[in-house]
């Protein structure tokens, strides 16, 4: 298998999560081999990689999945739904390989998220946007960062703020460290029962 994006140390992701060494190992293996398709690595792949044992992996896997860090999805046998033709693995945040937006082409997945959020933010009365500008990099950055439920989580704290709606710009309410306050609360005139907030929701296995 390639390892996609430009190899970056990974001290971040040991400093800045609380995961067993395990998960941290598992995580980084798997965020560099998702490259937007998913990654594909099967339990013998880890196994053989990380020298862990069988279960050890699966266990990773399944509270890297419950924490929010990743999404599964299996596509069954439809003859034995017991049996697993593929499992594919895909990282809601990234904490290593980001991508130089100037490099990088945005594909078509990305670009269906890019709508699906702008859509979003449009619905929540959020400062206008010209619909004719590419806003693509700035929320995809965002979500490359935060993930998508993060990124829809700050937009609608957010929406609640007369100051951010009359003085932010989009480009504004897309900076990460805008969302990333708008998450904890920042903005004043949040509503107080919402500040403190934490989604601890997890996606269940995606059959």
């Amino acid at each position: 298998m390639e390892y996609s994006y430009k190899f970056l140390p990974f001290l971040k992701v040991f400093k800045e999560t609380k995961l067993k060494m395990s998960e941290k190992i598992i995580y980084f293996i798997i965020e560099s081999l998702d490259n937007d398709n998913g990654c594909f690595a099967s339990n013998a792949y880890f196994t053989d990689l990380t020298g862990y044992s069988r279960r050890t992996c699966i266990n990773s896997i399944t509270e890297l999945r419950k924490l929010g860090y990743i999404k599964v999805k299996c596509i069954r046998d439809p003859k034995n739904y017991k049996n697993t033709i593929k499992r594919i693995i895909h990282v809601k945040k990234r904490y290593i390989f980001l991508k130089d937006r100037k490099e990088q082409e945005i594909t078509e997945h990305e670009k269906r998220i890019a709508d699906k959020i702008l859509f979003y933010y449009e619905m929540l009365g959020l400062p206008k946007y010209d619909e004719a500008t590419n806003n693509y990099n700035i929320v995809i950055k965002a979500c490359d960062k935060l993930g998508e439920e993060k990124v829809e989580e700050a937009l609608s704290k957010m929406s609640k703020s007369t100051f951010v709606k009359e003085k932010l710009s989009i480009n504004s309410i897309f900076k990460i460290e805008n969302l990333e306050k708008g998450l904890n609360g920042y903005f004043k005139d949040f509503d107080k029962k919402e500040n403190g907030y934490e989604d601890n929701r997890f996606d269940p296995w995606d059959i």
